[in-house]
This record gives structure tokens, C-alpha cells and sequence, in this order.
């Protein structure tokens, strides 16, 4: 078995600010190594630590360009540390902001029940000619940001990720500079996948599939995204559906994602899994979120075949 992930202990020393947005606790620091990073708290029971870790790693393996993420441990209690993807040349412009400058009208504070954050007005919006490629990327096959951000949706069909609302995804932007330029932010906050929330009752139940209304695969195809088809739509996409609906605007870029899909070690995401320690999951969760990731990558996969 894999070597386990570090975690690192979180001094109160480096504590400088709490960070306002979004629901779940959390705070900015600044660790010994000089750089700043957010900490977030793990509720108990939630998983969101080890759900954090694993999806940033999968997304490495991908080359979809993320937040770097810690097991991390603060005062007893654990949780992640993500590095900083700002610093003082990069202001982060949240999805919302771009939105509402393409439509004025757009429901900026309304993150889950948005029905206007459709995917042709994500992808109108990250089509603006100021906007590029994330920045340390270069890529034949994937030139602009729309192409990378097929990579963020594509990732997040394959975790099962519902949290994909229009203050979880960015662009950095330029500061300081006569001509308005931003590129497309890495990937962040992915801690609500992988079935997390479940207790482990409920994943042994679904892992043995003895009842077809509760298996992994009913499991996600439950899942829900926070990006809709249409803004007369009552209910959002599931993850699979936002990327296949991508794609249908972006063909040659999905078939680039998916082709790095089916071509990632299955063994290497197997051994990001297995090298959460033993005391942050437990061995149901362990086995569920690889099985999430193995039921998603299949039906990820099937859309080769519908887009030949």
C-alpha cells in the first residue's frame, strides 16, 4: 500500500483572517513556508477533508489545473489547507460577477437556486476576448479557457461533484494593467463529492447493489450540479449532463478531456484513494468513492460513442 498523505499541523500563530464567503468555517493563514493558504474546518462526520484531498489529486493526474490542497489539522481539528490561487498581481473575479456583466438582469447572490447559470452563458461569458487559457498552461488541443473549463466540468461529472455554483468558478485578472486581462482560475472547492455525506450503512448497501433503487449507480445518477440546461429549467443537470451539454458547444475540446480520461492509470487514482490515512476515512467511504469514480468514468467514456 501506498505511502499516506502527510497532514500538516496548522499553527495558530500563522492565523491572519477569517475568509466571509460561503457557509462552511474557515480562515487564512500564513504557513512557514511564507505563502498564504485558507484552512477549512472538516464538520464532523462530512468527510469534506478527505473528499477535498482526493478530487485535487485526481484533477492532478488529469492536468486539470487546481487549488493545492493539505490534509491539514488545526488545534485538534481536522480539515484541508488550500493554497492561495491570488496574489497581489491576480484579483479573483468570481463566475457571478461575469455573468451579471453579460446579463444585468442575472440573479447575483442566488448561488443554488440560479437557474439563469446555464451552461451556454458560462461558456458565452468565458468566450470574451479578454479571457485566456489558465496561465501556466499550453496546449495544442486546448486554447482558450472555454477548452480548460470543459476539463473542470468534465472532472466534476467524474467525482460526482454538486457544488459547481457560480462563486466556484473564476477568473484571475490582471491588476494594474491599461487592458483588461484575466485568465481562467484553477479548479477549487470540490469537497461535496464522492459520497461524502453518506453514512457508511448506506454505502455498504449500495456497494453490495442488491436492490437496483439503491446502488452506486442510482447514486449518481441522483446527483445534481448547480448548472442548468435552460433557465425556464425547475431542476439543475446532473454533472454528466452540464458536460455532455459542454461538449455539444465544444466538441473537440470534450473529446480531448475524455480521451485523457480513458487514458489516466486506473491504478494511480486508486493509490490517491488508498493513501488518505485510516483515522480521516473509513474503509466503506474508501471503497464508495472508488466506485463512484469507476461508475461515472464509464458513463463519461459511453459519450465517445455518442460524438464519434
Amino acid at each position: 500500500m501506498a505511502e499516506a498523505y502527510s497532514i500538516r499541523e496548522v499553527s495558530p500563530v500563522w492565523r491572519t483572517g477569517e475568509e466571509p464567503m460561503g457557509t462552511k468555517r474557515k480562515f487564512w493563514c500564513h504557513a512557514d513556508d511564507r505563502r498564504r493558504y485558507l484552512f477549512k474546518y472538516a464538520r464532523a462526520g462530512t468527510g469534506e477533508d478527505w473528499a477535498e484531498k482526493i478530487a485535487a489529486e485526481v484533477a492532478g493526474t488529469l492536468g486539470v489545473p487546481h487549488a493545492e490542497v493539505d490534509l491539514a489539522v488545526y488545534e485538534e481539528q481536522p480539515g484541508t489547507l488550500t493554497l492561495a490561487i491570488t496574489d497581489d498581481e491576480h484579483a479573483l473575479a468570481h463566475g457571478n460577477e461575469l455573468l451579471q456583466e453579460r446579463r444585468p438582469e442575472y440573479p447575483v447572490h442566488a448561488a443554488y437556486s440560479a437557474s439563469e447559470h446555464t451552461v451556454t452563458l458560462v461558456l458565452d461569458a468565458l468566450s470574451q476576448s479578454f479571457i485566456g487559457a489558465p496561465e501556466g498552461t499550453a496546449s495544442a488541443d486546448l486554447a482558450t479557457a472555454v477548452d480548460w473549463f470543459l476539463g473542470y466540468l468534465m472532472l466534476d461529472a467524474l467525482i460526482g461533484n454538486t457544488d459547481r455554483h457560480h462563486e466556484n468558478w473564476a477568473v484571475l485578472v490582471r491588476v494594474g494593467q491599461a487592458e483588461r486581462y484575466a485568465a481562467l482560475a484553477p479548479s477549487y472547492d470540490h469537497a461535496s463529492c464522492l459520497g461524502r455525506e453518506l453514512k457508511d450503512e448506506e454505502r455498504r448497501a449500495r456497494l453490495e447493489g442488491r436492490d437496483r433503487r439503491r446502488s452506486v449507480d442510482a447514486y449518481c445518477k441522483k446527483a445534481r450540479s448547480a448548472l442548468y440546461r435552460n433557465a425556464q429549467d425547475p431542476a439543475p443537470m446532473s454533472p454528466l449532463d452540464a458536460f455532455a451539454e459542454a461538449m455539444r458547444h465544444a466538441q473537440p475540446a470534450g473529446r480531448h478531456w475524455l480521451e485523457r480520461l480513458g487514458a489516466a492509470d486506473h491504478a494511480k487514482v486508486s493509490s490517491i484513494v488508498d493513501r488518505i490515512p485510516a483515522h480521516r476515512i473509513s474503509e466503506p467511504a474508501r471503497q464508495f468513492a472508488l466506485a463512484v469514480m469507476a461508475t461515472n468514468r464509464r458513463a463519461l467514456l459511453s459519450l465517445l460513442e455518442k460524438h464519434p
